[in-house]
């Protein structure tokens, strides 16, 4: 009895085994199987912006997701068209390639700055790849973009006012400030019309800040206080430049203004573009001390305002700001400059085989690169102009080959006839000429001195009484 009891105990666990195990794994399906349809598609609605952003995983990109997020909104951003309309501030602008790339530049970061009342929809993700679904309500955004733009046009509205006031006791930069800051402070709606109604009237803002900025611009006069700018070399070809600011005959402080001329390069016999810029004092004279000129007969000094310092702007803000006033005439003063250059007399001594010469080789030479050079040569010692003394003679010697020699020796100088100072002197020693005869050999000597003057020692001079 015992045995049946245990022999029907094993053939009931034996008859309980299965044949085989049967195992499931969820990572056999395909990631296909698994995705969303909005991973492969992008959703579109009448009633959302949508974005969707994608992210790498790997070891080098630990903030994927944030990464995707962001991806996500720039998507969405990129959803909420700008549309110009026209007689719109920016419709006028369009002529303006710059100013518009830097305007929809613009516009796009602050679409992205600003987005607000996005939510997230959905996220997928594989072992390569991050996804998520972001999205906004239309009329929502649309709702809080409308009643932002009604603060905006409030606050430009009353910078608006802050200037015309600022422009009515004469505050030419304050006013440029607050009509700047009035425009960018609804730089994001230069694309639409703006009405702002004042009382039973409707005015369009930008048109009357622009309005503004034009007549502030056309009201700045600038004038040389000396009537005239004269550089010569009794001033050491310096001097001091007085300009002065009106608005409307009045005088204008903290007015900015770049002078611009053509200053002699160092080391070099060339000319470099200088600038320089000042702003006017509670007199409204600017004062600018002008030297090391480059010396030209067409010189002249270049005054002008620059506006855009006026506004204490930059970044994004400044590029826009200079688009717009590119519009308007630049206030500009050019001053011829009177450049007097001091009177030569030439004391001539040329001898020729201790012979007074008749040829005045070097005498012409001297002659002609002064005249180049815009210096008048006169007849009578001036008292404030230079005398050059030339002092040379030649002598030759017997040789016994059918050439024969001539050497010249001599003195160059230049002296200040006012103060006696000896500005520039040169020693001429052995200068050689050879031909069959004395007088040509002599001839030639002076010749190879000439050529000598043309190459280096006019040049010398010449900066002696240019520096």
């Amino acid at each position: 009895m015992r045995d049946l009891f245990l022999f029907c105990i094993l053939s009931i666990l034996f008859s309980c085994k299965p044949s085989k195990e049967v195992v499931f794994d969820n990572s056999e399906l395909s990631n296909e199987q698994k995705e969303p349809d909005w991973v492969k598609n992008h959703p579109i609605s009448s009633s959302y912006y949508i974005g969707i952003g994608i992210a790498n995983k790997d070891s080098e990109n630990l903030q994927y997701r944030e990464q995707a997020k962001k991806n996500a909104l720039n998507d969405l951003a990129s959803e909420i068209s700008v549309t110009i309309k026209s007689n719109s501030f920016l419709f006028t602008m369009e002529s303006n390639g710059s100013f518009n790339e830097d305007f929809n530049s613009t516009i796009k970061t602050e679409i992205n700055k600003n987005l607000e009342g996005y939510e997230l929809v959905d996220s997928w993700e594989d072992k390569s790849i991050y996804k998520v679904y972001y999205r906004i309500s239309r009329s929502e955004y649309h709702q809080k973009q409308k009643e932002k733009k009604e603060k905006a046009l409030r606050l430009c509205y009353d910078l608006y006012l802050k200037a015309v006031a600022a422009e009515e006791k004469s505050h030419v930069s304050l006013a440029m400030n607050l009509n700047a800051r009035a425009l960018l402070s609804i730089k994001k709606y230069w694309n639409e019309i703006n009405e702002y109604n004042v009382g039973n009237k409707l005015i369009f803002l930008e048109n009357e800040i622009s309005a503004n900025i034009q007549r502030i611009l056309s009201q700045i006069k600038l004038e040389n206080t000396d009537k005239k700018f004269n550089l010569s070399y009794s001033n050491k070809y310096s001097n001091t430049l007085r300009i002065k600011c009106l608005f409307n005959r009045e005088k204008i402080s903290f007015l900015p203004l770049n002078l611009s001329y053509l200053k002699r390069a160092k080391y070099t016999e060339s000319s470099k573009r200088y600038t320089e810029t000042k702003t006017s004092e509670a007199n409204g004279e600017v004062s600018f001390f002008v030297s090391d000129l480059f010396v030209s007969k067409e010189q002249e000094l270049t005054i002008d305002v620059d506006i855009i310092k006026t506004l204490n702007i930059d970044g994004e803000n400044l590029n826009l700001m200079k688009g717009i006033l590119s519009r308007f005439p630049e206030i500009k003063l050019s001053i011829p400059i009177k450049l007097i250059l001091p009177k030569i007399f030439i004391n001539v001594e040329e001898k020729s085989l201790g012979k007074k010469s008749l040829n005045k080789i070097l005498t012409n030479t001297f002659k002609e690169n002064f005249i180049k050079n815009n210096y008048d040569i006169v007849d009578l010692k001036p008292s404030d102009g230079l005398t050059l003394t030339i002092d040379t003679d030649t002598e030759s010697e017997k040789n016994k080959s059918k050439f024969i020699p001539a050497y010249l020796n001599g003195v160059i100088s230049l002296k200040n006839n006012k103060s006696g100072k000896t500005l520039y002197n040169k020693t001429l020693s052995n200068i050689k000429g050879i031909h069959f005869t004395k007088d040509k050999a002599s001839l030639k000597a002076y010749q190879e001195a000439s050529e000598l003057i043309n190459e280096s020692i006019f040049k010398e001079m010449l900066k002696t009484i240019t520096n």
